[in-house]
């Protein structure tokens, strides 16, 4: 059993773009210039401006939130990875299933050797 699994962490390109979007969550790790730091971590110490390093998972459901876009990543049967992003209808009545109105994009030309990469670039697809 590996219990060492961890959150992974968006790449300085995505965190720098979703803060150019007006994304502002709490997120336990920022950049400052070329280091990665805890929140703890004082910034008065750090030159250079803070960037917010969110996870995958807070990433996809704030861009799921503000834009009616889902990311997911699956397994392709020959050993690698690849994405879709969904545009997704709101539903006015809650007790309505979320309805799929299109998908924008299906990324089969690029395959990914983890689940991992594959949110990556699907991130950066969708930024």
């Amino acid at each position: 059993m590996n219990n060492t699994t961890t959150d992974d962490y968006c790449s300085f390109q995505v965190s720098k773009l979703l803060q150019d979007l007006g994304m502002d969550c709490y997120c336990h790790y920022y950049f400052f210039g070329d280091k990665t730091l805890p929140t703890w971590a004082k910034a008065s110490m750090y030159s250079g401006a803070r960037i917010m390093q969110p996870t995958h998972t807070l990433t996809i459901k704030w861009i799921r939130d503000n834009f009616g876009l889902h990311i997911h990543t699956y397994p392709t049967g020959v050993g690698y990875y690849c994405y879709e992003v969904f545009s997704i209808k709101k539903r006015e009545d809650p007790k309505d299933k979320i309805v799929q109105t299109e998908t924008t994009s299906i990324q089969w030309d690029e395959l990914y050797d983890s689940s991992e990469e594959a949110a990556e670039a699907g991130l950066l697809y969708t930024l």
